[in-house]
């Protein structure tokens, strides 16, 4: 029965490097230690939407390695010096500077 939809996750981003930080993170003197990769958050993301949702379909970009050309909204907003990660959902660029898997479940089943 594969009438469904697929839901597709795109995101956009370099698998082995963490977010920027903007501005101070407020983990006090001895900084915040070490913080996950756009990749490891990525993971995190699938495991925890595949946990909770069928009909999902995850792809992740590396904005390095990959050809942007077709992908002129992701190349726009890198030139803006949006921080990555950026996350596509059904064609649609939704979030930017992270990857929330609550966001992301939020924005998928609001009616």
């Amino acid at each position: 029965m594969e009438n469904q939809t697929k839901t597709k996750i795109i995101v956009y981003g370099l698998k082995n490097d963490a977010p920027a930080q903007s501005g101070g993170c407020g983990c006090g003197p001895e900084g915040c230690g070490p913080q996950a990769t756009m990749g490891e958050m990525y993971d995190e993301m699938v495991a925890d939407l595949s946990g909770k949702m069928d009909n999902l379909e995850f792809e992740f970009i590396d904005v390095m390695e990959n050809d942007l050309d077709d992908e002129s909204e992701v190349v726009d907003l890198m030139k803006k010096e949006f921080p990555i990660p950026y996350v596509q959902i059904n064609d649609k660029l939704r979030f930017y500077g992270g990857i929330s898997s609550q966001a992301i479940y939020n924005d998928i089943t609001k009616a």
